[in-house]
């Protein structure tokens, strides 16, 4: 692997280099990481555009990190993304969702302590997203679950909200057709 990072990200692009080989060479990674970094801090020092654009960039790999391990069922990756993302809560004026947060990383923190350690095993070791196939990064978060199964279908013609009555046999019709979908654990 070359010491500059542009001809590196070139050995990429052109297939010469994988993304294994970078990740499993540490000294050579942790020399493009912090060159990446010299030339962040180089445009960050330009002036208040080049901030905001590094802030940007910041950002918005916090949130592709955070898709990331949801997809993946990384659950340390996961709590990480939710800790980085508290100052960008506060400093948007969005409290509840900055106190949310903060009460939701301090109960994840504990939960070991909380559940059965076999399941908290099973928690970690990618139980914490549901897959609807068995491809290997397509986990979903459970509230993402819901949203597009339960509470779109509630909503669409013939769910319980449009058309239907809301008699017992028809809504154990709906919730029955539901508790039978398919999820590959």
């Amino acid at each position: 692997m070359d010491a500059n990072p542009q001809n590196t990200i070139e050995d990429v692009k052109n297939n010469t280099i994988s993304c294994n080989d970078i990740e499993n060479c540490d000294e050579e990674t942790e020399a493009l990481f912090y060159q990446c970094n010299k030339k962040l801090k180089q445009y960050e020092e330009r002036g208040s555009i080049g901030k905001l654009w590094i802030q940007y960039f910041h950002m918005v790999s916090i949130t592709k990190e955070f898709i990331r391990a949801e997809r993946m069922r990384d659950w340390q990756a996961h709590l990480n993304c939710v800790k980085e993302l508290f100052p960008y809560f506060h400093a948007s004026g969005h409290f509840p969702y900055a106190k949310s947060a903060h009460l939701y990383l301090q109960d994840m923190l504990q939960l070991e302590n909380l559940i059965d350690p076999s399941v908290f095993r099973r928690f970690i070791q990618g139980c914490l997203t549901v897959r609807r196939s068995a491809k290997f990064s397509c986990g979903t978060s459970t509230d993402m679950i819901i949203e597009q199964s339960l509470m779109k279908s509630m909503q669409t013609d013939g769910g319980i909200s449009r058309g239907k009555s809301t008699q017992e046999s028809v809504i154990s019709k709906w919730v029955y057709r539901h508790a039978c979908n398919e999820y590959c654990m």
